[in-house]
């Protein structure tokens, strides 16, 4: 490899290891964090639910503790699909079996279905644990074989492989960029929610599903998701499923 060459691939490998990196919270962030972990400790449960609810929707920032404790406080208010909640989007992030047993124990004592863990699941887990890195090996291949194509145009030496994996590795980073953050879980969060049979409010009535229940996210049509629930396909509003972030 020519020193230029190399020369631009260790540019472009430190320039995406550091844009992939996670900035530090800002300081009111970690000012609620340590304020929320200090309640707790003084088992002050309800008022360090209020800080980390309020450091996860206005900051968006957390901590795998922070989400443990979240499901914890849940758990003791007899808020089952809110703990629940919690708890598999600790999984997406850290996933590890316990909190897998943990999640079943709960979804089986309070009769909640859709809790069943394939190696789909546990495979899609791993994926948005690095999909940060894998979005950046994307880009600095796409640049590598830029890189390379320009190269060896120059001394006349063309092959059509370059631009080949160029395409490939450009098109795995789009649907990284665009597609590859969504995960095809929903938890019901209304009681007794219709699931409908088209997207809209005047289409029959297919089932009616319990607050809860874990559903599989298809689609989204306007204000409506399309869900699969019991092998059966339908469609529950928007409002009324609180869809699983990775």
């Amino acid at each position: 490899m020519q020193p230029s060459l190399r020369k631009i691939l260790c540019f472009l490998c430190l320039f995406f290891s550091l844009g992939i990196s996670q900035a530090a919270p800002p300081t009111p962030a970690l000012q609620l964090l340590h304020e929320g972990d200090s309640l707790f400790a003084a088992s002050r449960y309800r008022r360090a639910f209020q800080r980390y609810d309020q450091l996860w929707t206005q900051y968006d920032v957390y901590s795998p503790q922070m989400l443990l404790r979240m499901s914890f406080i849940q758990e003791g208010l007899g808020n089952y699909p809110e703990a629940l909640y919690y708890l598999n989007v600790y999984f997406l992030r850290h996933p590890d079996r316990q909190t897998v047993e943990k999640m079943k124990s709960l979804a089986e004592k309070n009769k909640l279905q859709g809790y069943r863990f394939s190696e789909l699941d546990w495979m899609l887990a791993w994926y948005y644990q690095y999909r940060l890195w894998f979005l950046a090996a994307m880009l600095v291949g796409a640049a590598a074989m830029l890189a390379a194509t320009l190269y060896y145009r120059k001394r006349q030496e063309g092959s059509i492989y370059h631009p080949l994996f160029l395409l490939i590795f450009l098109t795995a980073a789009f649907y990284l960029i665009n597609y590859g953050d969504t995960y095809r879980k929903g938890i019901v969060s209304g009681e007794k929610i219709y699931l409908m049979g088209a997207p809209s409010a005047a289409s029959p009535v297919e089932q009616v599903i319990d607050r809860g229940h874990r559903v599989t996210v298809k689609g989204v049509e306007d204000v409506w998701y399309e869900v699969e629930w019991n092998g059966q396909t339908g469609y529950i509003h928007r409002s009324q499923l609180r869809l699983i972030a990775a």
